[in-house]
């Protein structure tokens, strides 16, 4: 039983965290790309990537953390598939976005109360029936925009990667 614990540390301690940081500020949501900037040297999958290279990962927003997973790096026009998660400097995937869930609340609301708006018409006018589906057009765009959850990530938050398949 102790050497499957000494595995296992031996196995936390190696795993591979790249340093990076976030590229530029930037208004995210949900399955948005976000631009990471490497802060070293990196050798992944027999490619070498130099400090400053830019990569780019897919962000999905859960609860008060924003998850990021690169899945591919481009290098001299080529593709190298890749399965990197991006973990905060606290050593939780995802960065922290303080007051998310506030602002998901709030919205939900918001799409609540557009949905429950009614037109009442008595006129069954061509003019009036036409006027009810543009507000009922409206209040669908309306719904879909106000249910977006966008959250801010600030130029040069530092984040590290982690390389979910090591050994590569």
């Amino acid at each position: 039983p102790d050497s499957t614990l000494a595995e296992d540390q031996n196995t936390i301690i190696s795993a591979a965290t790249i340093p990076a940081v976030v590229a530029s500020t930037q208004t995210v949501v949900s399955g948005a790309t976000v631009k990471l900037c490497l802060q070293s040297q990196v050798s992944i999958g027999g490619w070498s990537l130099p400090e400053g290279s830019f990569i780019y990962g897919i962000a999905t927003l859960s609860g008060e953390l924003l998850k990021i997973v690169i899945s591919h790096i481009i290098r001299d026009n080529q593709l190298l598939p890749v399965h990197l998660k991006v973990f905060d400097m606290d050593g939780v995937e995802g960065i922290r976005i303080p007051g998310s869930i506030n602002r998901e609340a709030a919205k939900q609301g918001a799409g609540r109360a557009i949905s429950s708006m009614q037109l009442m018409s008595l006129d069954p006018t061509v003019a009036a029936q036409a006027a009810s589906a543009g507000i009922q057009a409206a209040k669908g765009l309306l719904s879909k925009k106000v249910k977006l959850v966008r959250v801010m990530v600030k130029a040069g938050y530092k984040v590290l990667l982690v390389d979910e398949k090591p050994g590569r």
